[in-house]
């Protein structure tokens, strides 16, 4: 299996990371990474890269920076961003390259839809038919639509799902604490016993 060669803007953001917060100097850096005095020049332009359009290095000073760390990107703007690319999707693909719940691509597309930037084309999703709905962009204000209450809703549920299993969780240790109180320390509660 043959080894993928890292970009030199992967290498500079690895070995930026190695600094491990901490202030760096461009030309030490590029010292470190064992580079041509071309490939310098291109270290500082990725390293000023990084800093004006990604966000995650600073400036500290001239010729000076810190490695911040990558922004994690919200769901909604990958998948607009794949959608912007492809201008055609299903639920299913952007399910796929997204990491996006079905459910939540769904409601995603509808709100588009609502807001005519997407139109739904081809497909039907019904049982008579077979194919999905494919969804296309219309209309495209180069800039994501804001989240609906739709979507809020829809994130609303998730975190109460997540915080009742916590008290399910938590519950069913109070439970076992009690059988134990009960059974004068005899036995253990175990896991098994709690359901």
């Amino acid at each position: 299996m043959l080894k993928e060669k890292m970009s030199l803007t992967d290498q500079v953001r690895k070995a930026a990371r190695g600094y491990r917060g901490e202030a760096f100097k461009v030309h030490d850096l590029a010292d470190k990474m064992n580079l041509d005095s071309k490939q310098k020049k291109r270290v500082y332009n990725i390293l000023n890269h990084m800093v004006v359009r990604d966000g995650e290095a600073e400036k500290v000073k001239p010729g000076v920076y810190r490695y911040i760390g990558r922004k994690k990107v919200p769901l909604e703007q990958v998948a607009w961003s794949l959608l912007r690319a492809r201008k055609k999707m299903t639920v299913a693909e952007l399910q796929e390259l997204s990491g996006m719940s079905e459910h939540y691509a769904r409601l995603w597309f509808k709100m588009l839809e609502k807001r005519g930037v997407v139109k739904a084309i081809g497909g039907g999703g019904s049982v008579h038919d077979g194919k999905p709905k494919v969804w296309q962009l219309s209309h495209d204000p180069v800039k994501m639509p804001a989240n609906t209450v739709m979507l809020e809703r829809h994130r609303q549920r998730k975190a109460n799902r997540i915080k009742a299993l916590d008290l399910i969780e938590e519950a069913e240790k109070a439970l076992c604490e009690a059988r134990e109180l009960l059974m004068d320390g005899g036995e253990e509660c175990d896991e098994a016993m709690v359901g």
